[in-house]
């Protein structure tokens, strides 16, 4: 890294206590292998406020050039210089899982996909294998309704949101819908019959029905977005209710009510033919249905039919009904996205961080568990994907701060604080993680991280650190609450050495 970040630790102990010398024990991310680091420490080792001195000595060395992102679980770590916000399900701001990154490399519908769902299946209930195609499906079908097509990317880039807003202001109730020009007369006499609020929107250029009324026949016409937007939770939620109707009512309401009636009367009508002609009687006696009622329900039927067959834009109709068949199914997968939307950070509208504030701080103390391991999970990512779009550089850009960490490590592959530890260090990006001890970081994660701190640490996981970091048992008696800590340094090109007792100065 060309960039000097000379961060002070404390002051080398060994030769304080003998020579009465001041040692310096300075973290030079210039020189270190990678800029992550880890610390550890039982409760009441001081590992918070120790975390917060890092990163204010950091902001001072780099002269607020650089990005701390702070996820502050417990609403604690108050730093110097920060801009915080609290996330919870109250708050109106937060992070669209589905927005679209438009670069053709990095980004595209696809891999939106594949991020939204890594992060659902990270929840304590994970998505049967029924669901799981189900879910991909409707988000593909959900960007292609929003104008993503995955396979195009000159599709990916989005309308300007300003316009967007200032043109849907006070018609949030109007669910736009796509109206071909020869079914518009149907079209408005199916709205005349049903009782349902809707026309034609000029200044927008497209059909729209209530949304309180977007039911029932009126489903024969599929829901459009008039601009290029990326899709959000919400529309996702309302999506997949939209397909929760299909899957209990069949093709869709309409065909399916008409077909079913057509069949009654037929299946009726043969009956009662067998019984008349084994008592002899005639064909009609007025007790069956009469072939002009068969009749005219049978043009019903292909009336409705022909409405449907009409409304197939995407091609993947069909495969909506196979996979939609299961009501069970999709009401899992449309419970699954009430819930998660339930949450309340997962938001169209961005979070008003102070642009000019080097420190972001994401208090979480609102959130359970399970959201807070899905909020960070998708911010990590889009700073991971920020940074490999932005190309190796030899200088830190930005830090991501965990404080009590053992929640987001799990052993799955994509795990995205592995992954950050693996893979992001030549992209500008630092991880700075803390935790009890060293059982709770992965030894991936060990591996990788160039500067480790360990405190003061709780009997039972004295053992993990003397055989994961190959302590010495003894050495772990000398390290004190708040006063002093081990710290080993690894710096590039050179031979990793071993963990020095440092003594903190403040």
């Amino acid at each position: 890294m060309s960039m000097s970040i000379r961060i002070p630790l404390g002051v080398n102990q060994f030769i304080f206590e003998k020579n009465h010398e001041r040692s310096e024990i300075v973290l030079d991310l210039a020189k270190a292998a990678n800029p992550h680091l880890m610390m550890m420490g039982g409760s009441g080792a001081g590992k918070t406020h120790r975390l917060r001195k890092l990163v204010e000595s950091a902001v001072i060395a780099t002269g607020g050039k650089v990005r701390f992102h702070v996820f502050d679980r417990h609403g604690d770590i108050r730093c110097k210089y920060e801009s915080s916000l609290l996330f919870s399900q109250s708050t109106e701001y937060g992070f669209n899982p589905l927005e679209v990154n438009p670069d053709p490399h990095f980004g595209g519908p696809r891999k939106q996909i594949n991020k939204f769902i890594s992060g659902v299946e990270r929840m304590s209930k994970q998505l049967g294998s029924r669901q799981l195609p189900l879910l991909r499906m409707l988000l593909e079908d959900l960007y292609l309704a929003h104008g993503y097509d995955q396979d195009d990317p000159s599709t990916w880039i989005p309308d300007d949101p300003h316009t967007v807003r200032a043109k849907l202001l006070g018609k949030e109730h109007q669910q736009f819908v796509d109206v071909l020009f020869h079914q518009k007369e149907a079209f408005k006499e199916m709205l005349k019959a049903a009782g349902a609020r809707g026309s034609f929107d000029r200044d927008i250029g497209c059909w729209w029905i209530h949304k309180d009324d977007y039911k029932g026949d009126l489903l024969l016409w599929p829901a459009k977005n008039p601009f290029k937007t990326s899709p959000t939770l919400s529309d996702a939620v309302e999506y997949s209710r939209r397909m929760l109707e299909s899957a209990y009512l069949g093709v869709n309401s309409a065909a399916a009510n008409r077909l079913n009636d057509l069949n009654r009367l037929v299946a009726a009508f043969h009956r009662r033919c067998e019984e008349n002609a084994k008592q002899g009687r005639a064909t009609n006696d007025g007790q069956e249905a009469p072939p002009e009622k068969i009749q005219e329900a049978k043009g019903k039927a292909i009336e409705a039919v022909k409405a449907y067959l009409d409304s197939v834009q995407t091609g993947r109709e069909l495969d909506e009904v196979l996979k939609c068949r299961s009501f069970d199914v999709m009401q899992a997968v449309h419970e699954r996205l009430l819930g998660i939307k339930a949450m309340g950070f997962l938001r169209d509208n961005p979070p008003p961080f102070d642009p000019n504030a080097p420190v972001w701080r994401y208090r979480l103390p609102a959130l359970e568990g399970d959201e807070q391991q899905l909020f960070v999970h998708y911010v990590m990512n889009q700073i991971y994907d920020r940074a490999m779009q932005r190309g190796e550089t030899d200088h830190v850009v930005e830090v991501v701060v965990l404080d009590e960490a053992e929640i987001f490590f799990s052993d799955d592959d994509d795990n995205i604080v592995d992954k950050f530890a693996r893979e992001i260090r030549k992209f500008g990006v630092g991880l700075w993680v803390s935790s009890q001890g060293p059982k709770d970081f992965s030894e991936a994660f060990i591996t990788n991280v160039a500067t480790k701190i360990v405190m003061a640490l709780d009997d039972n996981f004295a053992q993990y650190a003397v055989s994961k970091l190959n302590i010495k048992r003894d050495t772990l008696k000398y390290v004190v609450p708040r006063k002093n800590a081990l710290v080993q340094m690894k710096i590039s090109g050179e031979v990793q050495g071993g963990f020095i007792r440092t003594l903190f100065e403040s």
